[in-house]
């Protein structure tokens, strides 16, 4: 599926698992996001991981992707869909 975002809008990216998962990582690209970055911020329980960005900027485009006890992983492209005027 893809969905249209637009610069200043909220977004949550979402991870699933059927099993309780204890280490969860976020990456931009290749680098880990550590801790609290203002406006990024992550939250998790045994079976669900979020990511979220309170208002989307241009340096957010990327992929993105979270690995799951070092082992599983998923990853998603964030784009963005800017009219023109």
């Amino acid at each position: 599926d893809q969905t249209e975002l637009t610069l200043n809008s909220k977004v949550t990216l979402r991870c699933r698992t059927s099993l309780p998962v204890k280490d969860v990582q976020w990456f931009k690209g290749s680098k880990k996001l550590t801790g609290r970055r203002g406006k990024i911020s992550s939250t998790e329980n045994s079976t669900q991981h979020e990511l979220s960005f309170s208002a989307l900027e241009l340096d957010d485009l990327g992929e993105y992707r979270v690995v799951l006890d070092n082992e599983l992983q998923s990853s998603v492209e964030l784009t963005i869909l800017q009219k023109l005027s």
